[in-house]
């Protein structure tokens, strides 16, 4: 247990560094999807449901079909921006 501890010290400071950036990063993008489609998705109605909605995506649990009937260009675009930083952020943790 004491070198999870020593190896969590050691790393602290740029794990901090890494969720401060990942929280920013998230809810830019959150604010992006609840402005873009809070009028007509349920899953976006409001910011609490739109963080919820956004981490269910990356694990997996999306309807794309219902965001690209809302915005034919900008559903698409937000989803695969969205999916493509994240992915390459929480990818980049563990380089």
């Amino acid at each position: 247990m004491d070198q999870l501890f020593r190896t969590l010290a050691r790393a602290g400071i740029d794990l901090a560094l890494f969720f401060i950036v990942f929280t920013i990063v998230f809810l830019a993008f959150a604010l992006s999807f609840y402005t873009s489609f809070s009028l007509y998705l349920a899953e976006f109605r409001t910011i609490p449901q739109t963080i919820f909605t956004l981490f269910r995506v990356l694990l997996g649990d999306f309807d794309f079909e219902n965001m690209y009937k809302a915005n034919k260009i900008l559903g698409p675009l937000l989803f695969f921006l969205y999916v493509v930083v994240m992915f390459f952020m929480l990818f980049n943790m563990f380089l």
